[in-house]
């Protein structure tokens, strides 16, 4: 599994690597890489049944990627519900933001 960890630390970084660097993609970018990896191994498997790849540490990679996708649809399904709404008036209705009044200086005339 540390190899296997690993190579999906690498792909990861390669993934925010090519996405310019940005920053706050952390989870994304690992749970695409695990993704990646899983299907190269598996791809890799049906051509060669024989080769030297650990299943069972494919299969429990699939069973971590399927926790982590419940769990992450069950955050935004959450985070959907908690959203914050506009405040409401006493009468019920949207309350709408005043402007602000720019604030202005009268110039002295020359000469005073």
């Amino acid at each position: 599994m540390k190899n296997l960890e690993d190579e999906i630390r690498r792909v990861a970084y390669d993934f925010y690597e090519k996405s310019g660097r940005l920053n706050g993609h952390d989870v994304e970018n690992w749970l695409k890489a695990e993704k990646f990896v899983l299907e190269k191994y598996r791809s890799e498997l049906k051509k060669n049944p024989r080769a030297d790849i650990d299943k069972k540490a494919l299969d429990n990679l699939e069973k971590k990627i399927e926790r982590e996708s419940a769990g992450l649809k069950e955050t935004r399904a959450k985070v959907k519900t908690t959203a914050v709404k506009p405040a409401k008036s006493a009468g019920g209705k949207t309350a709408a933001k005043k402007p602000e009044k720019k604030r202005t200086t009268k110039s002295k005339p020359a000469g005073e």
